[in-house]
């Protein structure tokens, strides 16, 4: 009787303490912008009632409260790679909106259909890069805390529906076995390390 007690007491704890978090954070009204730069370095400008303005004081002015930034490894053009985002991380901080990360362990879109693996970790056998993984995570989340742009929310990897960071992170088809999924959770939990 006292096991059964205390367990609906602690069940009634968590639900308490998930119903005062639910309403600390309220509702999250995000929107990504990573392709914002790329715009208005190719012209793009944006207006209100005819009055040019920043788009993310739009949003924010909309109710937008949170926006989602990608970032590549090493991106053929820098619109998506760090020092860029780590600019764009200002621009959102400034105007007071929560941040969301969304790393795509990639030099390119990370997506269910291609996952491919930053050119720089193409050929590391796989303990390093597990640790690739935790000092690149490191680093870039370092760089966000050093500039007062610390994000609310990391994504790790993007639409990670068979894994990330292929064929060593590829959890579908064929490679749906115990091995690959093992080696996804160390991968993930590297990338987990690096951001604590």
């Amino acid at each position: 009787m006292i096991v059964l007690k205390m367990r609906l007491l602690f069940i009634i704890i968590f639900i308490f303490d998930e119903q005062i978090y639910a309403q600390s954070i309220g509702f999250i009204k995000g929107v990504d912008i990573s392709i914002l730069y790329q715009v208005e370095q190719n012209g793009g400008v944006f207006y209100e009632n005819g009055i040019e303005k920043d788009p993310i004081e739009i949003f924010k002015d909309h109710g937008v409260n949170a926006v989602r930034l990608k970032l590549w490894h090493t991106p053929i053009l820098d619109y998506n790679g760090l020092p860029r985002v780590l600019q764009m991380a200002q621009r959102i901080d400034t105007l007071g909106l929560d941040l969301m990360l969304d790393i795509h362990y990639s030099d390119t879109w990370a997506d269910p259909g291609n996952q491919t693996k930053p050119s720089a970790w193409e050929a590391l056998d796989f303990e390093t890069l597990s640790d690739s993984v935790f000092h690149y995570t490191k680093n870039v989340v370092t760089k966000f805390k050093a500039q007062g742009t610390l994000p609310k929310f990391i994504q790790i990897g993007n639409e990670t529906d068979c894994g990330f960071l292929w064929p060593d992170g590829y959890v579908c088809d064929e490679s749906n076995t115990d091995t690959q999924w093992q080696n996804l959770g160390i991968l993930f939990n590297h990338a987990i390390s690096g951001i604590q």
